[in-house]
């Protein structure tokens, strides 16, 4: 649903980035950039308006779905809770308060129930006033160590970025000059693991009482790492090396044919591997039936003498469930073991693939911006492998929980991008006037434009309701409903006493 609500609302950035591109290729100079055109300051205006737009619609698209068919956000928190790992239950002591629940029912350990209630009803209370405030320390240091773990993430990877270019234009050999993409593998790697452990401490002090919140406070801080490592080359080709020419042409390579590549690996070529390991199998098979007819033929004779171990065979053939056959006609015996064989479905790379394409035609929307159009040909393309790819690719797992987590995590990140997005296209237009290109902004209407759009963006966000008005109606009519049958049942059970 995500991905059809996606490609819909490109639509509209992609028109208007073709006729922006076409206005440079007819009204301007070859030697005139298309980002000092007053268009393409326009188009990114609308770009950072866009994105906060289509964050709240899906905000109120979603909302409405889980109304409609009677989820609500509670329901998925306990849902969740009840689906937590055991080492999540101990280390926060939900099970040792369901065990001691249990036993105060009994009657063994009341008092020690009611001492801990008071404790924490204490506990509440001296959290009152300018006190309070230090109850919050326990929340700040973990924000200390997520803000320098995530510096120094970005501090390495810009490194060996200039690493990188400082190779490429200083080495003549050919292997020192592709040295540091392996350099760069090899870091990110070890990296990537010392930065998982590092998140999984802080997420530990960081003591949430919901799996739901423990989940996405993970889910969110590793997800850091990933749009860092894949966003970052193009932030440095922007702000490092300040080269707007070669990011339109890193950007062009990246939504065309590395899409295009990544699809074909996801989709494509396992296809195809399928296909040739299947028949090769298949032909193994038939090579073994006719080399070996005479012990089949064999046991087909015995089994057929035998009339009373025939029955009892498929008796417990049946009792087994070997006889179940699925709407495809494959039996369930067979569909186990393929299905367990699969890879299982990670919507969460899903999600980051989208949520790439977002920053990308967002943050660079006034350098490129032709990236709405390719973004919604990746969409609608994944609109048809992905069915494919979930369905017949990878395992078939039923929705759970954790899958509407996941989602909400996502919101929260799309919203970051999207701010950061302001960011990026301001500094971009700050690029364009101090490289000589530029000749009508300075550095105070930059600040200013760039602090008029959050705080409009910011306050769109806060005037548009997260549920529609109908649902809201709704759930107040449904209300009234309750309240009417209570009120006649209450009256119903008088008269009868009477």
């Amino acid at each position: 649903m995500f991905l059809n609500e996606y490609a819909a609302w490109l639509t509209v950035p992609g028109i208007a980035g073709i006729l922006v591109q076409l206005h440079h290729m007819v009204f301007c100079d070859e030697s005139v950039a298309i980002y000092t055109t007053g268009p393409s300051h326009l188009f990114m205006i609308f770009m950072n308006l866009w994105s906060t737009m289509f964050l709240e619609h899906w905000k109120r698209r979603r909302s409405m779905f889980f109304h409609k068919h009677g989820f609500n956000e509670g329901g998925h928190q306990r849902r969740a809770q009840n689906a937590a790992p055991a080492t999540f239950q101990i280390g926060n002591d939900v099970l040792v308060d369901a065990f001691s629940m249990t036993t105060a029912a009994a009657g063994s350990s009341s008092s020690k129930d009611d001492k801990k209630l008071d404790q924490e009803d204490e506990a509440v209370a001296d959290e009152a006033g300018l006190t309070g405030a230090l109850a919050l320390f326990p929340f700040l240091f973990p924000a200390i160590l997520m803000t320098v773990l995530a510096s120094s993430v970005v501090f390495v990877v810009m490194a060996l970025l200039w690493v990188s270019d400082y190779a490429g234009k200083n080495f003549e050999n050919v292997a020192l000059q592709n040295a540091p993409i392996g350099l760069y593998i090899g870091v990110t790697t070890v990296m990537e693991g010392f930065f998982v452990k590092g998140v999984d401490l802080i997420v530990g002090m960081e003591h949430h009482a919901l799996y739901s919140g423990h989940l996405k406070s993970t889910a969110s801080k590793l997800l850091f790492f990933q749009l860092v490592n894949y966003l970052s080359w193009f932030f440095f080709i922007a702000f490092r090396l300040q080269d707007l020419t070669y990011l339109r042409a890193q950007l062009l390579m990246f939504m065309t044919i590395k899409s295009a590549i990544g699809i074909a690996k996801e989709v494509v070529v396992p296809n195809v591997i399928k296909r040739i390991t299947g028949d090769k199998k298949a032909d193994a098979n038939t090579v073994a039936r006719k080399t070996e007819p005479d012990s089949k033929d064999k046991e087909k004779s015995e089994d057929a003498t035998d009339a009373e171990g025939l029955r009892q065979r498929g008796l417990a053939r049946q009792q087994s469930g070997s006889n179940a056959k699925l709407s495809s006609g494959q039996s369930l015996e067979e569909a186990v073991p393929i299905q367990l064989k699969l890879e299982p479905t990670d919507i969460g790379s899903e999600y980051q693939q989208l949520a790439i394409t977002f920053a990308l035609t967002s943050s660079f929307a006034i350098v490129f911006p032709l990236g709405p159009i390719l973004a919604f040909i990746h969409a609608f393309v994944s609109g048809f492998t992905d069915p494919y790819k979930f369905l017949k690719m990878n395992m078939r797992s039923p929705p759970g929980p954790m899958d509407v987590i996941i989602s909400d995590t996502w919101i929260d990140v799309l919203e970051g991008i999207s701010m950061i997005s302001v960011m990026s296209n301001i500094g971009l237009l700050a690029v364009e006037e101090y490289s000589g290109t530029g000749s009508h902004w300075n550095i105070g209407a930059l600040i200013l434009l760039e602090h008029a759009q959050l705080i409009f963006k910011a306050y769109l966000a806060w005037v548009v309701p997260d549920t529609p008005e109908k649902m809201e109606r709704d759930v107040v009519e449904f209300e009234k409903l309750l309240r009417w049958n209570k009120m006649q049942t209450e009256k119903s059970k008088k008269r009868e006493c009477s």
